[in-house]
Order: structure tokens, then sequence, then C-alpha cells
């Protein structure tokens, strides 16, 4: 029996080395690029959408129950194509996105279900035998992927109080693609994959309402919005590899990712009604922060899920000190300025410590980005100058994150259309 080695071993250990933010992901984890920010909008806030509601078509990502709160549209598409990572990897994403409104029981409930798929593609690489080092077998495509399909409802339970809940089912892993063979006994292409399992919660406290304190036309002149979230990510069974050759038979037991995410955010916007009857608003400001916990714990050098009251996520430490417990805890911050409903400009920081420092080191990592969305200039103008285009918007967003060799962005194209 041959047995293949790859020169992409290195690459892929210093890529799970890099975006790994402790000793415990990296140390026997499957799958542990679901717990990554990299899609086009959320990552220039640091990926702190678990308790911030977004239109964006990959806001299940975060948190299913996102899909529980109305959007600006009926169904939406965003591509994001490959954008350059590190050593010669790439990421990419591509997604779906359906909201409806329903009466149900004298009340309106909000429906969303999308669709998810994100690649990361680590380039063509060789394959040799270690009989043969300098005999090419073949070129072969190393990827990681996730499918995921997500679901998610919301209503007003009292006045100024909205909830919302979500379920994501995810078929993640990873994988080669055979791109050409100079051998008929080369391996051929293959997927290692395993299921996943997200739940979430959203609820949004208007405070205005809630407050009473102001008349009608106040109401609509100004908004202040407070949003609790939380999302249990990653459930599903220990994923058992065997593995052969020297050690055949044994069994390498991986764990997804599993991870909890409590969220807050806060939202002020300041609408204003048009001379054509129409409400924009003006300005909006989002501020949002997050502790995320990877519920995986060391026994006896095993990997072992941890349960999730035992959670190590502090409220006074994580989002009033802003202090990391531990290396398994990572902090999220991100804030957003948007002005006619049109220009978007966004800055977060993640926040975690680097395996287990004898000195407490800390580290962050920076995250911007800018966005278009035709949405305000539709309300303003186009669509009385161009009342067919009327149900079609579009947005254009781009976010940079630091990284330790440099920088890497990822842009995406999200079409929309209202029924």
């Amino acid at each position: 029996m041959q047995t293949y080695r790859s020169h992409s071993c290195l690459r892929a250990l210093l890529l799970l080395v890099l975006f790994s933010t402790s000793w415990v992901q990296l140390k026997a984890q499957f799958a542990s690029f679901l717990t990554y920010d990299f899609t086009p909008n959320e990552l220039s806030l640091g990926g702190a959408f678990t308790a911030l509601p977004t239109n964006s078509v990959y806001a299940a990502w975060y948190n299913p129950a996102q899909l529980g709160f109305k959007t600006d549209y009926s169904v939406s598409m965003n591509i994001a194509p490959k954008s350059d990572w590190i050593f010669g990897s790439n990421i990419s994403n591509l997604g779906l996105r359906y909201q409806q409104s329903i009466s149900l029981f004298g009340k309106e409930i909000e429906i969303g279900v999308s669709l998810h798929q994100f690649l990361i593609s680590y380039g063509t690489i060789d394959i040799t035998t270690y009989d043969n080092p300098d005999g090419g077998i073949g070129a072969y495509e190393l990827f990681e992927r996730s499918q995921s399909v997500h679901i998610g409802l919301g209503t007003k339970i009292l006045s100024g109080i909205y909830i919302s809940l979500g379920y994501s089912l995810k078929n993640a892993g990873m994988g080669s693609d055979n791109t050409s063979s100079n051998n008929a006994d080369a391996p051929k292409d293959w997927f290692d994959n395993s299921f996943a399992n997200d739940v979430g919660i959203m609820t949004q406290f208007n405070m205005v309402e809630l407050l009473n304190s102001l008349k009608s036309d106040d109401l609509a002149s100004y908004q202040f919005t407070i949003g609790l979230g939380y999302a249990l990510k990653n459930l599903g069974a220990i994923k058992e590899t065997i593995i052969e050759g020297s050690i055949e038979d044994n069994i390498w037991a991986s764990p997804l990712p599993r991870t909890s995410q409590l969220g807050i955010s806060i939202s002020m916007v300041n609408p204003y009604q048009l001379k054509n009857g129409t409400w924009i608003n003006i300005i909006s400001v989002d501020l949002s922060r997050e502790a995320r916990d990877l519920l995986l714990i060391n026994k006896s050098d095993v990997l072992k899920y941890q349960s999730v009251s035992s959670s190590d996520i502090s409220l006074f430490d994580n989002f009033v000190k802003r202090k990391i417990n531990n290396n398994s805890i990572t902090i999220h911050d991100g804030a957003r300025f948007t002005l006619l409903e049109s220009l978007q400009i966004s800055y977060g920081v993640l926040t975690y410590k680097f395996f287990d420092s004898e000195n407490d080191q800390v580290q962050s990592q920076t995250s911007w980005g800018i966005s278009f969305d035709l949405s305000g200039l539709k309300k303003y103008y186009l669509d009385k100058a161009f009342p067919f285009f009327k149900p079609i918007s579009l947005q254009i967003s781009s976010s940079t994150s630091d990284h330790y060799f440099g920088e890497f962005s990822i842009w995406g194209i999200q079409l929309e259309y209202t029924f």
C-alpha cells in the first residue's frame, strides 16, 4: 500500500495556527472554519451580529434568529467571489434569502429562510509518495466547505418588544478535487463531512415605545433600540475518523467547534418623512458587543464537549470590563454608521488570547468596511424617476481585516427584489 504525502501540510498547519484563537482549537477540532466571520458585510464589525439585526443574506451564519426580522426586500441573492486570503488560499460565499410576513391568530409573523455556501480553497497542490518523492501523482485542490439551510420566525409579543427564534442545519467538512492525474491508482475526489446544528434567539426592545413618554410625532422622529441575542452553534456528534497505515484501525475523535454566543446591541435611528410621503432614516448608529465561548475541554489529552451551563462567559468581565477570562473566550465589538440608508461605514475589533500565554497576553484584530446601498437613493429619487425598477435594489459591500501577515479583503454584491 502506497502512503501519500502533500506539500501543503505546512501551509494548512500555518493557517490553522494563525486563525485558531486557542490551543484548544488547534488540538483536534473538526471544521474549525465554522467559527470564522468571513462574509463581506459582517467581517467589518468583527462579526458582532449575535444581537444586531441585519438584512444581509449571510445574517443567519451568526445567529439563525436573524431571519425573524423584517427586511426591505422579499428575496435577495448575494455573491462574494473569490477573495485572496493568505498562502495562495481564497474565500468565497454564495447565499440566497427569502422573507415573508404572514398573519396568524391575529398576529403578524415574519418568516425567513436562507441558503448559504461558504468555501475556503487552499489552492492546487501536488501529491507525491514517500517511495517516489520526486514523481508527481497528480494535482489536487484542497478545500473546506459548508452548505447550510437556515430558518427563523419572529413577532411582536408586546408593545415595544419583539422576539425571534431560529434554527440552522449545516453540512461542513474538508475535501479535495482531483484536477489532473498521472496515475490511475491515485486517490480520487473525496469529502469528509459532518452535520452541525445552530439554534438562536434575539429580542429587541424599542425603548421609546416601552417608556411611552413621547407623543406620536416624536415617536416617528427618533428611535432607540436595545437588542439581546444568544446563539448555540455547531451542535453535533463528535466526528470519528479511522486512521489507516502504521496505526491502522485507530480512531481520531474530533469534536465540532461548539460555541456559545451572547451579545448586546444598541441602535439609534433618526427617521424623516420625505415630501412624497416616504420615510427614510437620515442617520443610523449601531453599536454591538458579544462574547463567544468555545465549549470544548481537554480531559487526558482528549477533547470533550463542555456543557452549556458551564460556559465561561461572564457578563461583568466580558461585557463591562472587556476582560478575557481564558483562551476559549473571544470578544467581538462593532460600530456602524449609516447615512440616508445608502452609505454605511463600519469598524470592528476581535479580542482574544492566543494559546495559553503565561503573561495573559491579549491579542486584537481590527476590521473595517464600507457599503453602498441603493435603497436610500431609490426612496428619494430613483423610484419616482424609474418606476419600472422600483422592486429592485442593489447593495455592494467590502470589508478588510488585518492579520499576522498583512490584510485581506472580502467584497460582495447583493441583488434584492420586493414582491
